[in-house]
């Protein structure tokens, strides 16, 4: 591949719609839309639940980003703008850094690399500072700050660590469109690997929550207003199927000169719903859009899909604020006030409450971390 400037990426329009290679399409015929609260049960063996707690009152929840065994979470903790590092068992380790205009300190974090391989992770500083500060991850130690000079990191949305010195991530790159790359720790060197011709505000935007998901070394991905799903291999991104559900665009569709913001909602009148995140177990591929979920059974080439607005049970809180997975299980996000909204409109349904569910809200106060609900897929 051609190493080229992020910023003056060539749109491969003719990549994007996967003209070259035949690939699986999901419709009607093997996808099979759910209307009961009892279908859940057909994908989800079992979920559990972990309180995070923390030493001060948390007053507001940004960002979270995730690994195979922590996460960090970004938001206000006592007044503060923190990163909150936590093990995905509960376990509170403690304040990422220092917020501040001191040395080895970040005043504000345009995005966050979480490098749990590498015990390290790096703070993105391209509003104020604009440096990329590095901390040891297990106990917070200052590893060094490193200038960045190129714009691209300021746009910078998510990292995903490919060896110890490779980087996927995507962006908003030259007239705002987002792009899918790979880049050293430094941004030194780019390689570009697709360009979406979707146009974004100027800044950084995050089309979906999870577009990128990773499993057992392969990354496949989203695009903005496209219903392919993408698979990185050879340093390419390459078709991997396409999802034409209910919720996809209409047949046909090119993006427009219009900004993202102004074609989603002439979209969102034609039915369309974007895809807000993508996740990848040992049998299923997950599609989360804003109406539900798709689930794809990849041995079977069958699945269904679960709407939102299905009514509730009192024996499960329904997957739909996904934002990351972990050892085969799908992790949803939740705060307490959230949650205990859920708890009245199910005490206004009269449904009764199974002792897990008892058990989880009599756990739940205002100003405490998010929950993590954890999902084992059938």
């Amino acid at each position: 591949m051609k190493r080229t400037s992020i910023l003056c990426c060539t749109l491969l329009l003719s990549v994007l719609c996967g003209a070259q290679e035949r690939i699986l399409t999901l419709d009607s015929l093997n996808i099979t839309e759910q209307t009961a609260p009892s279908d859940w049960d057909s994908y989800i063996a079992s979920w559990d639940y972990v309180v995070l707690e923390h030493p001060g009152k948390v007053e507001a929840v940004e960002s979270c980003f995730f690994s195979d065994q922590s996460i960090i979470i970004q938001g206000v903790a006592d007044g503060t703008p923190s990163l909150m590092h936590y093990k995905l068992d509960g376990t509170y380790v403690g304040t990422v850094g220092k917020f501040g205009l001191g040395e080895g300190s970040y005043a504000h974090a345009s995005s966050v690399l979480l490098d749990e391989a590498n015990d390290r992770v790096s703070v993105y500083d391209m509003m104020i500072k604009r440096q990329c500060v590095t901390y040891r991850l297990s106990d917070g130690t200052l590893l060094g700050s490193t200038p960045m000079k190129k714009l691209l990191p300021s746009y910078t949305q998510a990292l995903y660590p490919l060896t110890k010195d490779s980087y996927l991530g995507y962006t908003s790159c030259g007239n705002h469109r987002l792009c899918y790359f790979i880049t050293d720790p430094a941004f030194a060197q780019v390689d570009t690997l697709l360009c979406h011709p979707a146009r974004f505000p100027f800044g950084t935007v995050n089309f979906a929550t999870h577009p990128v998901t990773g499993y057992k070394g392969s990354y496949s991905m989203l695009a903005p207003f496209s219903d392919t799903i993408y698979t990185l291999r050879d340093r390419t991104l390459r078709p991997r199927l396409v999802c034409r559900t209910h919720p996809s665009v209409p047949t046909g569709y090119r993006p427009t000169t219009d900004d993202y913001f102004t074609q989603l909602t002439k979209l969102d009148k034609q039915g369309y719903s974007r895809k807000e995140g993508l996740y990848e177990t040992d049998h299923w591929l997950v599609v989360a859009d804003k109406k539900g979920l798709l689930f794809y059974n990849k041995a079977t080439g069958k699945g269904g899909y679960m709407k939102k607005d299905i009514s509730l049970r009192g024996d499960l809180i329904y997957p739909l604020d996904l934002w990351s997975e972990s050892d085969g299980r799908l992790i949803a996000v939740y705060t307490p006030e959230e949650l205990l909204a859920i708890k009245r409109a199910m005490e206004a349904a009269r449904l009764p409450l199974s002792a897990k569910m008892q058990a989880l809200f009599a756990r739940l106060r205002p100003g405490m971390p998010p929950v993590l609900l954890f999902y084992t897929l059938t």
